[in-house]
């Protein structure tokens, strides 16, 4: 997807980045080779050379890089589970159900996020629009699904409450590829 809207830039040694600003970058991070991705400021970071702790944005899943969402809800979410099962009804009320696959039961979260900046806003939404619906992406639930899992996000979002204050709703469905 074309990055047009958000002027995002390749890292510059001597600029100064503040939390949530967006690069583009290709080489090796944190022993993961990138091509054309992005990474986003998890802290400032003063000029000089690469601080490969100052930024974050991809995590390895089974020997796959994949994206890495970092950003962390509102509390007060919900997740949706309804395990997919086969149900054969027989006479006098029987009926026999097994599981329908064997990735039958995949959680879905309804997500906020509240109270966000503009950078965090955009940093939030120029990820969910880099995967465009089509690339799967790590994230890690809350309690009790406290474990890094695939997601895709269909929709989203994104309400602009008052100046450099934004609310983004999403929906975050889990996937195993």
């Amino acid at each position: 997807m074309s990055n047009s809207i958000f002027n995002i830039q390749q890292y510059n040694a001597s600029n100064a980045y503040t939390k949530y600003d967006i690069i583009s970058f290709t080489g090796t991070f944190r022993g993961l080779s990138i091509t054309n991705g992005y990474l986003y400021c998890i802290v400032d970071s003063a000029t000089g050379t690469f601080n490969e702790l100052h930024w974050d944005g991809y995590i390895t899943d089974n020997l796959d890089i994949k994206p890495k969402f970092l950003w962390i809800p509102t509390v007060g979410n919900s997740v949706d589970s309804a395990p997919k099962v086969r149900v054969l009804k027989m006479g006098d009320g029987y009926e026999s159900r097994i599981p329908n696959g064997i990735n039958n039961n995949l959680l879905s979260y309804n997500l906020s996020f509240d109270n966000l900046s503009t950078s965090e806003a955009t940093a939030i939404i120029h990820f969910l629009s880099n995967r465009n619906a089509q690339e799967s992406f790590i994230w890690q639930g809350r309690p009790p699904y406290v474990q890094n899992l695939r997601y895709i996000c269909r929709e989203w979002n994104d309400t602009e409450i008052f100046t450099d204050n934004f609310s983004i709703r999403t929906k975050f469905e889990q996937v195993v590829n």
